[in-house]
């Protein structure tokens, strides 16, 4: 994290350049989101118990990723992966899907209010998914239907946003680019970002698991 000090020096006057070479580099510009790599359910099982998966004969694991001290299950949710630049302090809202595409103008009027009130801080770059809620049903909306929820006809439909990163956070005296933090320390951090607004903004849940030796 830099943090502002608040001496009128040259030690602040530097702190407050680091600042906004940061935010520069990152907050508004488009970012391309790391993909997932998929894996077949028996590969699955050779990462996270690979001996178990030998012996019941789930085929060739050796080429599968090495078993991990630790493993995190989250659910992948059938939406549209949105990046999100959230300025609140000049009240400026980006939503970009993953191919760097500008979908502020569709997304922005029905989610921006709901979004500034989950985020604690000033600013922040987030990564999700962007679904559509079905409130009679209780259920979320069948992919492809997004940008009909978006026009806000139907009162018992409406977008949610499911976190599960963070890339970027300033709350004013600290700015942290989190590009290079472990996905752990990530996570932390975000649980504490966001205050979750049900079915409108929420973190997505995870599961942590000890593979078998």
């Amino acid at each position: 994290a830099i943090r502002k000090k608040p001496e009128n020096n040259q030690n602040d006057h530097d702190t407050q350049h680091q600042i906004e070479k940061i935010t520069n580099n990152i907050f508004f510009q488009t970012i391309k989101p790391m993909l997932s790599f998929r894996l077949s359910p028996h590969r699955v099982a050779g990462v996270i118990d690979p001996k178990s998966a030998i012996e019941a004969g789930l085929g060739d694991i050796s080429q599968d990723p090495p078993p991990c001290p630790k493993l995190v299950l989250e659910t992948k949710y059938d939406g549209e992966r949105i990046v999100a630049h959230i300025d609140k302090e000049n009240s400026k809202l980006a939503l970009y899907t993953r191919n760097a595409r500008d979908y502020t103008s569709m997304y922005g009027p029905a989610m921006q209010q709901h979004i500034f009130k989950a985020v604690n801080g000033t600013r922040a770059v987030l990564d999700g998914e962007m679904l559509s809620y079905d409130q009679i049903t209780k259920k979320f909306v069948p992919f492809g239907n997004n940008r009909f929820v978006a026009l806000q006809l139907d009162v018992n439909q409406h977008l949610c946003y499911m976190v599960f990163d963070i890339l970027y956070y300033s709350n004013g005296n600290e700015t942290f680019d989190l590009r290079n933090t472990s996905f752990e320390s990530r996570r932390k951090l975000l649980e504490k970002v966001i205050k979750p607004i049900e079915k409108r903004v929420e973190v997505v849940q995870q599961r942590v698991i000890q593979p078998r030796d």
